[in-house]
């Protein structure tokens, strides 16, 4: 990694804590500079619930809003079982967010 994309890793533990934690069933969390679904281009991250583990790409470590919002999203999944696209996604994500800005706003 750069020292820029270093920088942005090393947030990681803190937007954990903000998220309320890293959930139990997170083994790891590991940067990949390629992702193997179809799709390479346009995923950012995967939860691999049979690895328990999530996988980032590592382009989003350009920016700590992308690496943020992309572990936050992932770890949601871990937390939800829920894919995208769900309602139940869509409402574990939600509170998450909220309790995320509660914590930055108080």
């Amino acid at each position: 990694m750069t020292p820029p994309e270093k920088e942005v890793f090393e947030k990681m533990n803190r937007i954990l804590d903000l998220a309320g934690g890293k959930p139990s069933k997170v083994k790891s969390i590991k940067i990949s500079e390629t992702m193997r679904l179809g799709n390479d281009a346009g995923t950012a991250g995967v939860w691999e619930p049979s690895q328990n583990m999530i996988v980032i790409k590592r382009t989003q470590l350009r920016s700590l809003s992308s690496f943020a919002g992309t572990l936050i999203h992932e770890i949601v999944h871990a937390k939800s079982g829920c894919g995208d696209f769900s309602l139940g996604f869509e409402l574990a994500l939600t509170e998450v967010l909220g309790s995320v800005m509660s914590k930055i706003l108080e």
